[in-house]
């Protein structure tokens, strides 16, 4: 489920106020977003604006330079990108430019992948954390699961457990946590824990 818009009634047309939200899924077509519209219990020449936080589906299913868009030429759109997508964006952002925290994320990852499998998860029972690929913010999870599973984390790798289908390569390149936790690890660790304490209060104040 994603979005959520807002109608305003235009104070200078009509006295009465009115506000309108819904929670809209990512697979919404046009015949969507025009039964929304169409749905709304006020009249539509008294709706000054219509506020919805950026996905670009949504964008496209109601704007009013398309043909096939909701909204009719004049009625104000504004587009407002949530607090976890600015966040999120601004992890990916510095992905692109500093190779260091892109490899080392590639690494994590790697391990993450690893370690979800169930067998591994069976052996060695720990409780491994997800990676939605669209919610980078969700990285601390995985830096946090390393750093307090590094020892089991070392073992698993030292014992010769990891998945027949690595190849060499790999297999060298998640030998970084056995001489412990690398300075660069440590400082990102550090970045992302206030980023996600936000992200998470945000969610329970929505």
């Amino acid at each position: 489920r994603h979005g959520l818009f807002s109608c305003v009634c235009n104070p200078g047309k009509t006295d009465r106020h009115q506000f309108f939200d819904t929670t809209i899924s990512t697979n919404w077509t046009y015949e969507d977003y025009h039964t929304w519209f169409d749905s709304l219990k006020v009249n539509k020449n008294h709706v000054a604006g219509v506020v919805g936080d950026g996905l670009t589906a949504q964008v496209k299913g109601l704007c009013h330079w398309r043909p096939e868009g909701a909204l009719f030429p004049g009625l104000q759109t504004v587009y407002i990108r949530r607090l976890n997508h600015v966040l999120n964006n601004a992890i990916v952002h510095a992905r692109k430019q500093c190779p260091l925290l892109n490899e080392l994320m590639n690494r994590v990852h790697q391990i993450i992948i690893i370690f979800k499998n169930h067998d591994m998860r069976a052996r060695y029972k720990i409780r491994v954390p997800s990676i939605p690929e669209t919610r980078w913010l969700y990285i601390y999870d995985t830096l946090f699961f390393i750093f307090d599973n590094l020892e089991t984390i070392n073992t698993a790798l030292r014992s010769g457990d990891l998945p027949l289908s690595l190849s060499r390569a790999t297999r060298e390149q998640l030998q970084w946590t056995r001489d412990g936790i690398p300075p660069l690890f440590k400082d990102a660790l550090m970045i992302f824990k206030p980023l996600k304490l936000l992200y998470t209060k945000t969610i329970k104040t929505v």
